[in-house]
C-alpha cells in the first residue's frame, strides 16, 4: 500500500498500515487499549536520550533498533520528550503530557534478548 500522503514523516518509520491507524483512532476499536498501550511501552521501555536541535527534537540511541523503536512511538503519536533522574514525559495524541516515574529498569541483554521497565503513571498512579 501507498502512504498517506497527509501522514505524518518520522526518521527511521516506513510503516504503511491503515487498519492500524484505524484501531488507534478509534476508541470503540476491539483493540484500542492495546495498541495504545503498545507505542506507550515503546516510548517508555528505552535508554534512548532526547536531544533538541533548534525546534526539532531528535534520539541519541547506543542501538540504533532501540532509537527506531522510540522513533516508531512517535511516528504514531507517542512522543518521548524529557528524560530525569526520576522518569521521563511522554507527549501522546493530541499534546497530552504524561510523566512518568521509572522505578526499576532491567536493561538489555543478549542473554534476556528484551528490557524491562516497572513504571508509574503520574497522571492516575498506576504501576
Amino acid at each position: 500500500p501507498q502512504p498517506d500522503p497527509n501522514e505524518r514523516k518520522t526518521p527511521n518509520v516506513n510503516f504503511v498500515d491503515p487498519e492500524l491507524r484505524i484501531a488507534l483512532n478509534d476508541t470503540a476499536a476491539p483493540n484500542h487499549k492495546a495498541v495504545e498501550d503498545f507505542f506507550r511501552n515503546l516510548a517508555i521501555n528505552h535508554e534512548v536520550m532526547p536531544e533538541t536541535d533548534g525546534a526539532d527534537l531528535k534520539y541519541s540511541s547506543s542501538s540504533p533498533d532501540e532509537g527506531a523503536l522510540v522513533y516508531g512511538a512517535r511516528h504514531f503519536g507517542f512522543q518521548f520528550m524529557e528524560r530525569n533522574p526520576d522518569g521521563i514525559v511522554l507527549a501522546e495524541g493530541g499534546g497530552n503530557k504524561r510523566r512518568v516515574r521509572i522505578l526499576a529498569t532491567m536493561e538489555f541483554s543478549s542473554k534476556r534478548k528484551r528490557s524491562s521497565v516497572v513504571c508509574r503513571y503520574e497522571l492516575d498512579g498506576r504501576t
